[in-house]
């Protein structure tokens, strides 16, 4: 997962001087004029941008390089680890050099400038071989480090030899406890008894509502706070104003099943956006981080289950066609959705749905610090209706089970969706 926040902020403009420093000094690169102005907030850090032009191949190339924190390991890259095997930084092939979220108390100058050469020389290794797979550290890679006169084994090896302790990236267990007891509640929903299921889903909405009123302070809410009994601890404050976000899908092109599992997340609060990276379409989620966890647990069943319920309501109704197959997918999410919607105006106090609206509000304000701006679009209507009709009646009875393992969630955030 990504994070933001005012802390990541201040350590990633470190980083940026540092990168500017060794690519003006050491790499004879120019700057971009506009390169530090590249970001434009308040308070809060968005991706950081440095543009320069470098010369591959006898042609100078305009590069953008992003800067980003991170806390769990989901990198599509090369990177540079640690000796418990959690990476301390990579290079992510959207070209933008991620750093651990640990390296913001543990490294020393000297030590970060290094991992900065080191995945600067994989920057660099990328925009010459672009389209040629190679070893992460192989000839080549060692090469491009030589060429800058990085040939310190501190900048070329693969392994930083820092204390595994304070390498290894520290857990939120309150966050963890109330993901395992939410996931267990969702495996409860597949019960074949309709209202047990029915109350497992509401228990688990309920659990995950309360979890979030624990991390906020709601002032000019009245009888929220006493509802959620907020913490005040170190623990939360700092927490408070930080924003995780995680890519969890990945296609060549948006896709209705895409769509579809992106409405269906909104009902885990997160704040799902379709991200354009190179030549595919990513989804990703914004918000607190229980929350972003179990949208990525959530994400990879979905991505299998809606196939699943189109080849179940194909076999059985006889649907055909990939216009009956889009309408169907759609009407599975518009099930679902109205059968939680329909779960909180029954079942929820009116403090809990004041709270609910509360929650949404500040889901949408923060995901303004993690993008610049953000488009709507219109997409293609329903084709089928009786497609449609089905799929809702499909969804109105998903359950999200247990289908995925905690390793698999962890890597599903660069997983392919199939068609």
């Amino acid at each position: 997962m990504f994070i933001f926040s005012k802390t990541t902020y201040a350590f990633l403009m470190r980083v940026q001087a540092d990168i500017v420093e060794i690519l003006t000094k050491e790499m004879r690169v120019q700057i971009s004029g506009a390169a530090q102005q590249t970001l434009r907030m308040s308070h809060m850090a968005k991706m950081l941008k440095i543009t320069f032009d470098v010369k591959i191949c006898g042609l100078v190339r305009r590069v953008s390089l992003g800067l980003m924190v991170f806390e769990r390991c989901t990198n599509n890259g090369t990177s540079i680890g640690s000796s418990s095997r959690v990476p301390l930084a990579y290079y992510d092939s959207s070209c933008a050099i991620v750093l651990n979220k640990s390296l913001i108390y543990l490294a020393k100058p000297t030590f970060l400038k290094n991992i900065l050469r080191h995945e600067l020389a994989h920057m660099v290794t990328s925009l010459y071989y672009k389209n040629i797979p190679l070893p992460d550290h192989g000839e080549e890679f060692k090469s491009v480090c030589r060429q800058y006169g990085w040939s310190d084994p501190s900048i070329t090896s693969a392994c930083a030899d820092v204390e595994e302790e304070n390498a290894a990236l520290e857990g939120d267990l309150e966050s963890e406890r109330v993901l395992d007891r939410v996931k267990k509640l969702l495996a409860l929903g597949s019960s074949d008894n309709v209202h047990e299921a029915e109350l497992a889903m509401l228990r688990a909405n309920q659990l995950l509502l309360k979890h979030n009123l624990d991390r906020l302070t709601f002032s000019g809410i009245s009888g929220v706070s006493g509802v959620s009994g907020a913490r005040r601890s170190v623990e939360f404050s700092e927490e408070k104003d930080c924003v995780y976000m995680a890519r969890v899908l990945t296609a060549k092109r948006n896709s209705a099943k895409m769509q579809a599992i992106s409405e269906i997340l909104r009902t885990f609060l997160v704040y799902p956006v379709f991200s354009c990276r190179l030549k595919e379409v990513c989804l990703e989620v914004t918000g607190e981080r229980a929350n972003v966890q179990l949208a990525e647990y959530v994400a990879n069943f979905l991505d299998r289950e809606l196939d699943r319920m189109w080849e179940h309501a194909r076999m059985e109704q006889g649907l055909s066609g990939a216009g009956a197959k889009c309408s169907f997918i759609r009407g599975v999410s518009r099930g679902y959705c109205e059968r939680v919607e329909k779960n909180k105006i029954q079942d929820y106090t009116e403090v809990e749905q004041l709270a609910l609206a509360k929650l949404n509000k500040d889901l949408n304000q923060k995901s303004s610090w993690v993008y610049d701006r953000l488009h709507t679009h219109r997409y293609a209507g329903v084709s089928d209706m009786d497609s449609l009709l089905a799929g809702k009646s499909a969804g109105r009875s998903l359950n999200i089970r247990p289908g995925v393992t905690d390793n698999e969630c962890e890597k599903g955030g660069r997983k392919l969706l199939t068609h």
